[in-house]
Parts: structure tokens; sequence; C-alpha cells
């Protein structure tokens, strides 16, 4: 292990064309945090929390709520893989996956009669797909530290449908999907980008660093 003072703070001092050090990670490092990623991925995807939702219509004169989002399928991604790119960055890239989320409704709309809403909602997302891109440090101690500065999701084909709701399933499907689909696919990109962060700053390369100090 390197201790801080072990270095001088003067190197970090220098000017650009006269003699220094130049740090390079190995090539399997990146091979080995691409198979290590893969299996979290999976892992922490499928944790996935989405918040409540909450839809007023003038029209019904009434309210629906969507709660307890959980992730009930999960397509694993064609490919997740780091690799590098100048200038001392990397690019972190999941693509194409599919998930279904599930919910329950509640709530209460006004149809000539008062009706009720109970059921499961459904929200199928496919193709979804993530580049996050990654600045490498160093540590006064020598080794590496990720900082995200970017992620970016894309998502494909989705799709809300009412389940087990009988007669409410049309009105639902006809009047309040598209709205729905709008706000989760709102909040998708920003739970997934966190997710990301936190596995990718706590995780992926805190066990590369420990490979890497291991092979000094």
């Amino acid at each position: 292990n390197i201790d801080d003072n072990d270095i001088n703070s003067q190197l970090f001092n220098g000017v650009r064309g006269l003699p220094g050090l130049e740090f390079r990670i190995n090539p399997k490092a990146f091979l080995y945090a691409s198979l290590l990623a893969g299996p979290i991925i999976d892992e922490e995807i499928r944790r996935i929390r989405l918040s409540p939702l909450k839809q007023c219509f003038q029209q019904f004169n009434g309210c629906i709520a969507i709660l307890n989002f959980i992730i009930s399928r999960y397509r694993c991604p064609q490919l997740v893989t780091f690799h590098p790119t100048p200038p001392n960055r990397l690019i972190f890239t999941i693509r194409n996956f599919d998930i279904e989320i599930k919910g329950d409704i509640n709530g209460e709309i006004k149809v000539i009669l008062p009706i009720k809403l109970n059921g499961t909602v459904y929200t199928r997302i496919h193709q979804i797909s993530t580049t996050v891109q990654l600045t490498i440090h160093r540590k006064l101690n020598g080794s590496p530290y990720v900082r995200v500065i970017g992620c970016y999701v894309t998502a494909g084909f989705s799709d809300v449908i009412l389940q087990n709701g009988g007669i409410l399933e049309d009105i639902f499907n006809s009047n309040f999907r598209g709205s729905t689909i709008e706000q989760i696919r709102k909040q998708l990109p920003i739970r997934v980008c966190k997710m990301i962060r936190n596995i990718v700053e706590c995780d992926i390369f805190v066990s590369c660093s420990r490979v890497e100090n291991s092979n000094i």
C-alpha cells in the first residue's frame, strides 16, 4: 500500500513537455470490469423502484394513483462493456435490455356514477440502452478512481395496460395510458443513471483497483 505521505505534492505541478510519469491501465482491467459489471447490473436493475404516480382528470372528475412499482420481468442486456476513449475517459455501455414494471392502481372517477379503479398496471419498455461517460483520476496514494460526467438513456417501444380491471380496463387504456407512459419514461432515466453511478463508483472500480494493486 502507498501512503499519501510517500508522494511529493510537487509532482502534481509539472509542466507539459518536461519529463514526467504516465499511468497506463492494463487492457485486461477493462475486460475484468465488463465481466464484473454484467451480474451487478442484472441484480441492481431488478431492484429499481419508481416513485408513485398520481393523476387527476377534470373530464372524469376524479384521480388515480399508481404505486408499489416493482420490476416483474427483465431481459438481460445484449452487451455490457467498458472501453477507453481520449482524453482519460471511459465509455460504459449497456445495450438493449427490456423490463416490465408492475404497479397497483387505485382511484375513483365519475362516468355518470362514481366508479372505483382497482387493478394491476403493467408497463413494458423495450430496447433500453445506456451510455455513460466517465473520467479517470488518480488519488495521492496512486490508486485510480472514476467519476461519472454524463449518462444517457434511450428506450424504444413502451406500453402500459391495466389488467384485471374488467370494464375499467377499456376506460384506463383509452384515456390514461398515454399520460402514464410519459411519466414513467421520465422517471426511468433518472433511476437508471443513479443506479449506474452507484455501481461504477462504489462497486466495479473499487474491485478493479484492488486487482490492480494486487498485481503491483
